[in-house]
């Protein structure tokens, strides 16, 4: 599997929305419960700024894996590495020499 390894810009942003099964009865009662083993799921918006060139390797990096194939990254602030898919990204002009990508990841909870 392959490993994810440039760092972004410190414009970057995580969202965690859980999984959950909520079931509502008579007069607004409610239950809540964790919907399978992975409840809270990583989606990181993630801004890299470089070089022409350096912008050009991390873009093959995210058309490699096609956007299904999961790779390792390691979020900021964590120890370890998780596993994550892309599921966009775009790329400007950011000066005459750097260009700026800006992406999405979403952790996988694969198997292997």
């Amino acid at each position: 599997m392959a490993t994810f390894t440039a760092t972004p810009t410190y414009s970057i942003n995580l969202t965690v929305t859980p999984r959950i099964l909520k079931t509502e009865f008579s007069d607004a009662y409610s239950q809540r419960a964790g919907d399978g083993l992975n409840t809270q799921r990583q989606i990181w918006g993630l801004e890299f700024i470089g070089s022409i060139s350096d912008i050009d390797v991390i873009e093959t990096f995210l058309l490699d894996t096609g956007g299904y194939e999961s790779f390792d990254w390691t979020p900021p602030r964590q120890e370890s590495a998780l596993k994550f898919i892309y599921t966009s990204y775009s790329r400007s002009p950011a000066g005459p020499t750097t260009d700026k990508l800006n992406s999405t990841f979403r952790q996988e909870f694969d198997l292997t």
